[in-house]
């Protein structure tokens, strides 16, 4: 009877491992794959936004050149020499990055033309658009195997009155253009990263990613191959985790067959107490006592052997999970300088905070404090420190960094709580915050602590937008939102931590 249970229970183990061996493996390809996917729509959209950048730069210029007055009586009067000296070789031959340059009269009569014939301009549909229907337009356009990024408007007078033909201009996408496009996709091998005007890649026996971005005209096909050093990490350690997570198993299995041998003899019902008093604390096993009877002492020691080894792997495992989230962290940083500072000193207010509040775990608030902008890793970093007012594309980009930093913490064990920081920081007291407007004590206490930090921290820091306020102007300023975007308790707290360091400094200032 005795080897018959033990045989089920090793056959059963046996099952049980490849089940969740398989399992493992395919949640883990699943979840690389949509963090893949998730990865190339961000630079997609970042692709999208940079050609819309160089057509917006395109047009401000048409506009300042094709909306004049003189420039629109020279065309009519034929007058060249003011054309060339004003508009045409002014503006191809100086530092405006104009590649292609094109001048018609309303009877689409030509006047000047720079880097291409009439006739390839004339068969686009963003002449049609400039010269018919009177429209400002952009477009790609290829031409002799280069591809230009073009602005077509009409000519008129100051007023926009008077529309009286049509001003093309166009610039190359050229090396400088190249560059900046690859470090929107990177890390890309250098070698593998065609840009074609079809959607046939290039033959070679590489995985390519496509981005793609149309106009009424042509369209522009980028083909890279991605080599993604993070995605090749998270899996290589996901395949460590597995295995320790399957060594943990199979010692639990062992476990279970002392077990299942001991229960059969005459003292089962001492063993079962002794096993009941095994538990879980402070990542810590409490271990079996010692025993009078030699039998149950050598089990107890055997058993206590086996529970340090799990305490091993477990804290290897905790250990494994951190590094990842720091590998990170340390990508933010590198992307931004400024965050690095900001989430030292958010980390620091924080803990403060927690300790005069007697938060719980203090460890799990200074680190969720310290990655709670981990999602700007996403972010380009010519939004992040963008001088000027954001775009509302760009505002709505900005706001996803708590729900990325969420994303890339997800699942990690141990890390449910922090998590809840990241994903929460931006939520408001009143309900007007984000992701998700939560309001009120639907607020986790830990998200709550890290939005006051990060609001003070951010006010007293120099950004490329704006100066610093001083601690007394940022204090104000946060007084003020009480009971609106902060919890009212937690800021007092805060602003007696505040009055302590002031006075403090004060009176390192008198010694």
């Amino acid at each position: 009877m005795l080897r018959k249970l033990l045989f089920g229970s090793i056959l059963l183990s046996i099952i049980s491992l490849i089940v969740i061996i398989s399992g493992m493996f395919v949640i883990f390809n699943r979840g690389i794959k949509v963090f893949e996917q998730e990865e190339i729509e961000n630079k997609e959209a970042a692709i999208a936004l940079f050609v819309e950048d160089v057509y917006q730069e395109l047009n401000t210029l048409a506009r300042a050149h094709a909306y004049w007055t003189l420039a629109n009586e020279a065309v009519q009067n034929n007058d060249t020499e003011w054309i060339e000296v004003n508009l045409s070789k002014y503006l191809y031959e100086g530092v405006f990055g104009v590649d292609l340059l094109f001048i018609a009269k309303e009877d689409e009569s030509i006047v000047e033309t720079y880097g291409f014939s009439s006739t390839e301009i004339k068969n686009t549909e963003l002449y049609y658009l400039a010269i018919v229907e009177d429209t400002i337009a952009n477009s790609l356009l290829w031409v002799d195997d280069q591809l230009y990024l073009m602005s077509a408007i009409p000519l008129a007078n100051d007023d926009e009155t008077d529309k009286n033909g049509i001003f093309i201009i166009g610039r190359a996408l050229h090396d400088e253009l190249l560059t900046y496009a690859k470090s929107i996709i990177v890390p890309v091998h250098s070698e593998h990263f065609f840009i074609s005007p079809t959607d046939t890649p290039p033959e070679i026996d590489e995985h390519f990613v496509v981005f793609e971005v149309t106009s009424v005209d042509s369209d522009m096909y980028i083909y890279a191959h991605i080599e993604n050093a993070y995605t090749n990490y998270i899996r290589d350690k996901m395949i460590g985790h597995t295995i320790a997570i399957i060594s943990i198993m199979f010692s639990i299995n062992v476990l279970g067959f002392l077990i299942s041998i001991i229960i059969s003899s005459k003292y089962r019902k001492k063993l079962i107490i002794s096993m009941g008093m095994i538990q879980l604390s402070n990542q810590e096993f409490t271990r079996i006592p010692p025993n009078r009877i030699e039998e149950l002492n050598l089990i107890g020691e055997k058993v206590n052997e086996m529970l340090q080894r799990i305490e091993t792997d477990y804290l290897a495992l905790t250990s494994k999970n951190i590094e990842i989230v720091h590998l990170l962290s340390k990508a933010n940083e590198l992307n931004d300088p400024y965050t690095k500072e900001h989430s030292d000193s958010v980390a620091k207010i924080s803990e403060e905070i927690g300790r005069r509040l007697g938060y719980s775990s203090i460890d799990q608030l200074a680190l969720s404090a310290q990655l709670h902008d981990i999602g700007k890793v996403f972010i380009p970093l010519d939004i992040l420190n963008k001088k000027e007012k954001l775009t509302e594309e760009e505002i709505v980009l900005i706001k996803k960094h708590s729900e990325y930093g969420y994303r890339i913490l997800q699942g990690i064990s141990g890390f449910e709580v922090i998590n809840k920081g990241v994903l929460y920081h931006h939520e408001r007291y009143d309900g007007t915050g984000y992701p998700k407007r939560l309001k009120g004590d639907e607020i986790p206490l830990i998200a709550k602590i890290i939005s006051i930090a990060d609001v003070y921290d951010a006010l007293t820091s120099k950004r490329p937008y704006r100066d610093a306020f001083t601690k007394e102007e940022a204090l104000e300023i946060m007084k003020d939102k009480s009971g609106k975007h902060f919890d009212s308790k937690i800021l007092a707290v805060f602003f007696e931590y505040i009055d302590d360091e002031l006075q403090l400094d004060l009176n390192m200032d008198n010694q």
